[in-house]
């Protein structure tokens, strides 16, 4: 929750200070069958985005912890930096998002993005020490 909303500011900071509306595409649900039917639209599109990062950093976390790589911020950085740089892509499929040929809003989406994925693992290597230890004392 933290790092979508640390993303969502930065994206709505972004269209103020610019007049960009990259931040749209956060939340825009246009596109996706049966989501683009259901009512409240403001709702569903803020469930759609804090379930879409809160699934894809649990996602990515269990990957990583396969590899032991868990806690690197360059993976991170990576996986969230080159997937979010495609998804940007999504917006030709809806006409309340950027151009897909404005190239400042996909540098916005992406630094965004990789705000997102530092603050992420930043959580991770706080939260999961603390959170290791207490396991084991509920434990013992």
């Amino acid at each position: 929750m933290i790092t979508g909303i640390i993303l969502a500011l930065f994206l709505k900071i972004i269209e103020l200070t610019t007049g960009n509306i990259v931040y749209h595409l956060l939340f825009d649900v246009s596109y996706i069958p049966i989501l683009n039917t259901w009512k409240p639209v403001w709702l569903i599109e803020v469930l759609f985005h804090f379930g879409t990062c809160i699934v894809s950093i649990t996602m990515l976390y269990y990957v990583l912890t396969f590899f032991h790589l868990e806690k690197s911020m360059p993976v991170y950085i990576i996986v969230i930096g080159v997937g979010s740089s495609i998804l940007y892509f999504l917006t030709e499929l809806s006409n309340k998002t950027p151009s897909v040929t404005d190239i400042g809003a996909w540098i916005y989406w992406v630094i965004g993005h990789l705000l997102f994925s530092l603050t992420a693992c930043a959580l991770i290597k706080v939260w999961l020490p603390n959170h290791l230890e207490k396991e084991k004392s509920n434990i013992s």
